[in-house]
């Protein structure tokens, strides 16, 4: 029974073997038994074995070197000289990933996660992240009404026609927005954040609170995003005015406004008018919620 196929048979001989054997590793500790049927040859049984109908002649052939180093037969007369009702130990394979997909977060939302090997666990993709990915979209999309400034060495988008935005990618990429604001002021980013109070109703009492995000540490870099958040007579967070970065929609005013019950909508004219966007669910917005209180309580009244 031949080791190799007819493609690698031409090119391989005894020394390429002992050489390709010498670099192969492979886990002893996870492998099951194989009884050699009639027929077999050790490339057919290496492409069943990666259970993969894609699987490339070169994965393959990566295979049969782990079965051969398993098996100990390190040279071309023993691993060609298998027979019919032998054991071969197999390696095991990674598993496949397309059962079901878990999010990495997905795990911190339960005590005790059962992992099974059915499951692959996916990164999940970050605010920042995602607020790129529809900050593109929104160039691309708003075509020739997009132009570009150079600030401080740092390109900005700036959309002149906003009607050109696709109602479902405006408020992706504000939901984008409010995920990349939670994850941030949860982690607090330290001097690339500027946290100021605002007095915008009372010459005495704090009403609101400015936050700023600066690309850097340099309080002279360029603004990534910001956002405004408002409070009511009892110290409550009433609703909060933000951009997501990527990309600016409004020249005037900030690009999403956000009630706490969750009502994502746009300013129309200046954010004397506004329109809504999407009713989010707790899940969606509860996290800046929470984070934008605590920065209330903390920075606006002391509170620890």
């Amino acid at each position: 029974m031949s080791f190799m196929s007819f493609d690698y048979a031409v090119k391989d001989n005894s020394k390429y073997y002992q050489s390709q054997y010498a670099e192969t590793k492979v886990d002893t500790s996870h492998k099951s038994k194989y009884v050699v049927q009639k027929g077999d040859n050790l490339w057919d049984i290496s492409k069943r074995h990666l259970n993969d109908k894609d699987a490339t002649n070169a994965e393959i052939q990566e295979m049969m070197y782990k079965i051969a180093k398993l098996n100990k037969k390190d040279s071309l007369e023993a691993v060609n000289n298998i027979k019919v009702n032998d054991i071969l130990y197999l390696p095991e394979v990674e598993p496949e990933v397309n059962p079901k997909v878990c999010y990495v977060g997905d795990w911190f939302r339960h005590e005790n996660p059962v992992k099974s090997n059915n499951v692959q666990i996916t990164q999940e993709k970050s605010g920042a992240d995602m607020a790129a990915e529809t900050a593109k979209k929104i160039v691309k999309a708003a075509g020739g009404s997009i132009y570009s400034l150079d600030y401080n060495g740092k390109e900005v988008y700036q959309v002149r026609d906003k009607n050109k935005i696709p109602r479902e990618l405006y408020a992706e990429h504000g939901k984008a927005g409010i995920k990349y604001w939670a994850e941030l002021l949860a982690a607090g980013k330290g001097d690339s954040l500027k946290v100021e109070k605002s007095y915008s109703h009372s010459p005495v009492e704090p009403t609101a609170l400015h936050i700023v995000k600066k690309i850097d540490s340099n309080p002279y870099s360029p603004t990534e995003a910001h956002l405004y958040v408002q409070v009511d007579k009892n110290g409550k967070l009433q609703k909060v005015a933000f951009n997501s970065p990527g990309v600016h929609i409004n020249s005037i005013s900030f690009d999403y406004i956000l009630e706490k019950d969750g009502v994502l909508q746009r300013p129309l004219i200046a954010m004397s008018q506004t329109e809504n966007l999407d009713n989010l669910s707790k899940e969606e917005y509860g996290a800046l919620i929470n984070v934008l209180q605590e920065y209330i309580d903390r920075e606006l009244y002391g509170q620890k």
